[in-house]
């Protein structure tokens, strides 16, 4: 799309033609596999100094005192030996916070009983939504019950909410943490949509062959 001549994006025209862009993404590399120092574990060693780039640049962000952590999804086809934890990524996240009392929100793919304990543990207020089968043994109030008590407690504000069975906007109360959740994860919301638009697809080269076979 980029070389698209209905577009005229000449920066990418003029850098370099469509094929060229194929081929160096083809074959791309950042380190001399040659140059490898024996008995290396480092899973990452072939993207090593991008990696550290990108976090040198990363612990040069102001930490604010709202913030959120989200997850982002990349299609891989083939193995991978790197694994993480997902509490854990928080937790090594959050190290960096240096305030005295700091507000960190997340959706469910993080929210784990476990963690909301440890982050208030270090003064971090932490605000999240959450599955119930990750919340084992919590005493939530059912569905039913929390219907009758209305939406909350606190400070509410009235927003626009579409009702499908009408096909109408209907205005109704919402509760501050809501509020201050969807403030804050906002953002990450879009950042997910905009790279949702312009994701490159990479096939590796083993499903490449399995899809010729």
């Amino acid at each position: 799309m980029y070389w698209d001549s209905a577009l005229h994006l000449d920066l990418f025209v003029e850098s370099m033609s469509r094929e060229r862009f194929f081929q160096l993404r083809s074959n791309f590399h950042v380190v001399d596999n040659l140059a490898r120092p024996e008995n290396c574990k480092d899973k990452l060693y072939k993207v090593r100094p991008i990696y550290d780039c990108i976090r040198r640049r990363c612990l040069e962000l102001q930490i604010e005192e709202e913030l959120c952590v989200d997850e982002q999804m990349i299609l891989f086809k083939g193995r991978l030996g790197v694994k993480q934890y997902w509490s854990s990524i928080v937790l090594n996240l959050v190290e960096r916070i240096n305030r005295e009392h700091a507000y960190l929100y997340f959706d469910n793919f993080f929210t784990t009983f476990n963690l909301l304990e440890i982050l208030k543990i270090k003064n971090i207020y932490a605000a999240g939504t959450a599955r119930l089968r990750r919340m084992p043994n919590v005493p939530f109030t059912s569905d039913k019950d929390l219907k009758k008590k209305g939406r909350g407690c606190g400070s509410q504000d009235e927003v626009q909410h579409r009702e499908k069975s009408r096909k109408t906007y209907v205005s109704v109360s919402r509760p501050e943490v809501v509020c201050r959740y969807n403030h804050a994860m906002g953002g990450v919301d879009k950042i997910d949509m905009l790279i949702g638009m312009y994701r490159i697809f990479i096939k590796s080269r083993k499903w490449i062959c399995f899809i010729l076979r």
